[in-house]
């Protein structure tokens, strides 16, 4: 008997420990779902998603993949190599004047900025014709006065796609122009925004077909509770019909023990009272 209740109360344990997991596995996907909606919504088409002061950007050129023996001569640089569709943090340019001040004097040569250029004019400036890019360089020097800098920058890659050193062009940006400051770099961050992100069928996968997947298990559910209470509605029926006919069977019992003992009382009766013809 002992035996029998164990190996009835293991299903009942073992069920609930799978809600436990399909709930928590619920959770988790309904907060990587919001997560992803929200990152979608704050950069639909840009590269850029800006949150309490900071940027995440994601760089599309190797223009910053130098040399290891260019980073080695310069092992001084907080920011060393930012490598194509990495993810760049970076330290917003603050609205506030005086806050401004402080930002663009901290800079230095060697920082890595990020700076509005033009494409058709080649100067970083404002364009109305659309063809304004955010361009992640390097400070290689500081000109201009302390009130008004304007900082020449370049990329860390010298080299052709031939592998040969070439001439690296500079780029002259105003202070009114820079983006914000570099200060961080990751990789997997920026293999996550742009391939889960910006990339509907990533995102299908990612959200689609999860959510397809719960919202059939919670119909499978709903069937299997839908189920179960018919179920346990023909067995109440079930053991209502049976008491139902065990009373009635007990009460034509009853009723035949009642004919039997009135038919035994008659002929009792019968039997002791006198005969006609003895008199």
């Amino acid at each position: 008997m002992n035996e029998s209740k164990s190996e009835l109360k293991k299903p009942s344990k073992a069920k609930k420990i799978l809600n436990i997991i399909s709930w928590v596995f619920i959770g988790v996907l309904v907060v990587f779902d919001v997560t992803i909606l929200v990152l979608k919504l704050r950069m639909p088409s840009s590269d850029s998603l800006s949150l309490f002061g900071h940027q995440t950007r994601i760089v599309k050129t190797n223009s910053m993949e130098g040399s290891d023996e260019f980073y080695e001569e310069h092992s001084d640089y907080e920011i060393k190599k930012v490598p194509m569709n990495s993810a760049i943090r970076i330290q917003e340019t603050p609205t506030d004047l005086e806050e401004q001040k402080t930002f663009f004097h901290e800079l230095k040569p060697g920082d890595v900025i990020t700076f509005y250029w033009s494409m058709s004019s080649q100067s970083s400036v404002y364009s109305s014709s659309g063809d304004v890019v955010t361009v992640t360089h390097r400070i290689v020097s500081i000109a201009g006065s302390e009130d008004n800098p304007t900082y020449i920058c370049q990329g860390d890659n010298h080299v052709n796609a031939s592998g040969n050193i070439v001439t690296v062009t500079t780029q002259t940006v105003p202070a009114m122009m820079v983006v914000g400051k570099v200060t961080s770099v990751s990789v997997p961050h920026g293999w996550f925004l742009t391939n889960i992100v910006q990339n509907k069928y990533v995102m299908e996968c990612f959200i689609v077909v999860p959510c397809a997947a719960v919202v059939i298990y919670e119909v499978f559910n709903i069937v299997r509770m839908v189920n179960k209470d018919k179920k346990e509605k023909a067995e109440a029926e079930k053991i209502a019909n049976s008491a139902e006919i065990k009373a009635k069977d007990q009460e034509l019992e009853a009723l035949r023990k009642k004919v039997a003992s009135l038919e035994q009382e008659k002929g009792d009766s019968n039997a002791n009272s006198p005969d006609p013809k003895e008199k």
